[in-house]
């Protein structure tokens, strides 16, 4: 059957599956019919008894189960299976261990890298009787298969059903990634047709394609107007947030939001070409007190030719969150002559690494209201590797943060290569094990997080093996 007819019976697969799905159907009812012979084999299978006693009422068998599915998955799914871990997608399961997992979800997921055109069907016809983190999973799914087809069916489920709730960025990141076939991806982002899309989301799919080129000539004109009047609005709503001193106020969580989503929309309005409203609005931004949204506006107006805001430029330059961005900005756009030569130090793109680090969630999630360099401690690989330079910081933030109680927290970055000054690009040992300043010397701190980095590095290796 031709790539086309397999596409026409998919999406009527699809369509006839929603028409008939009775509402809040139970998923114990396996959608996709298959032979006695082959229902039988599989009912034998070791991944088949598995499959059953994740419905088990122990918890400790379901996730003994559970890890036997996985180690089964590890070593390669024959297409059988692949089918079996579909069809059970849609059987009615106990609660997983943990809140945020789910045994339905954790099937689909299993199946990721493995899928082809021919079980596109199977997820079309079954996605309506999955639970929402499951449908995210199919979405997940189809993403990474990611052909005409599946691009097609991905699409549809999503303007027929809404964006799945608390899906994960696993549902839109392949398209990220690797943008494809724009003609079906961006209309309905554009057209806002579906529903309960969150707006970052939307507009951080949209900006991948910007990016790479990939906007139709056809829709540019309407995801101008669309994009520039929602830039507008998140910048209102940002404005009452703004605070002309200190750096807590950027990170309290009404706020994060309204950030992220004007970082997105400012960066994104910087593809779709120079106007008099985009200008004013990217005027306007610079000259807001967050060296984040002031960021992503002068990146937009280098990129469209206009002259960046000096004072604001020079702001954004000398906040050590945004500085390292800022420079590997203007260097992608051939303006790195606009950088502050004040700014374009070693120990400063340091002192922006640190700070960097220490803003992901896993560690401060935000950065430290103060900051010192302490020390730089060398590091001489002879004539193959040169010397590098590890940079020694003490940081702290202040109450009601939960490490404000630690006063002064050590923290190293680095190393970077002496030949290659001034870098921002260090060799990837930036680490804070926010032990207590005092405790150690500066070299000791940097010996500290060599051995952990070099331990991590050693059970990484083993893993492979």
């Amino acid at each position: 059957m031709s790539a086309g007819k397999i596409r026409l019976a998919v999406l009527a697969t699809l369509m006839l599956a929603t028409a008939c799905q009775a509402p809040h159907a139970q998923p114990a009812a396996v959608p996709h019919q298959s032979p006695p012979v082959m229902k039988q084999a599989r009912a034998q299978s070791e991944l088949g008894v598995a499959l059953r006693q994740l419905q088990n009422s122990e918890l400790e068998v379901r996730e003994q189960a559970l890890e036997r599915i996985n180690q089964i998955a590890k070593a390669g799914l024959t297409d059988a299976q692949l089918r079996e871990l579909l069809d059970a997608a849609v059987w009615a399961f106990p609660a997983a261990r943990y809140e945020f997992e789910e045994y339905s979800e954790s099937l689909l997921e299993l199946t990721w890298g493995h899928l082809t055109n021919e079980h596109v069907r199977v997820l079309a016809a079954s996605y309506g009787a999955l639970s929402a983190r499951a449908k995210a999973a199919a979405l997940g799914g189809l993403a990474r298969l990611g052909t005409e087809l599946a691009t097609d069916v991905y699409v549809e489920l999503l303007v027929r059903n809404g964006w799945p709730k608390d899906a994960s960025p696993a549902v839109t990141s392949p398209y990220e990634e690797a943008p494809r076939f724009p003609e079906k991806i961006l209309p309905p982002l554009v057209s806002g047709s579906i529903a309960a899309l969150p707006g970052d989301v939307r507009w951080q799919l949209v900006l991948s394609y910007a990016k790479g080129s990939l906007i139709p000539v056809a829709l540019a004109p309407g995801l101008k107007t669309v994009a520039l009047h929602e830039a507008q609005a998140s910048f209102a709503q940002a404005l009452p947030f703004q605070r002309p001193r200190g750096i807590g106020w950027r990170w309290e969580d009404a706020y994060s939001e309204v950030r992220f989503s004007a970082e997105i929309l400012f960066d994104l309005v910087g593809y779709l070409g120079p106007d008099p409203v985009t200008k004013a609005l990217l005027d306007r931004a610079q000259k807001l007190p967050d060296p984040r949204l002031a960021l992503f506006a002068i990146e937009s107006s280098v990129r469209l030719g206009y002259a960046p805001n000096g004072p604001a430029l020079q702001g954004v330059a000398a906040d050590p969150e945004s500085r390292n961005q800022l420079f590997d900005a203007l260097v992608t756009l051939g303006k790195e002559q606009l950088f502050p030569k004040a700014q374009r130090t070693q120990q400063k793109f340091a002192e922006s690494d640190m700070v960097h680090w220490l803003t992901f969630p896993t560690e401060l999630a935000r950065a430290p209201d103060h900051i010192e360099m302490m020390k730089a401690v060398e590091r001489d690989l002879g004539p193959e590797y040169g010397v590098l330079v590890y940079y020694v910081f003490r940081f702290k933030t202040d109450p009601p943060h939960w490490s404000a109680e630690n006063g002064w927290m050590a923290g190293v970055s680095g190393p970077f290569p002496r030949a290659d000054f001034p870098t921002t690009q260090g060799s990837g040992d930036t680490f804070s094990e926010f032990t207590k300043w005092a405790e150690f010397s500066a070299e000791e701190h940097v010996a500290s997080v060599e051995e952990l980095m070099q331990r991590l590095r050693d059970a990484h290796a083993d893993e492979e093996r």
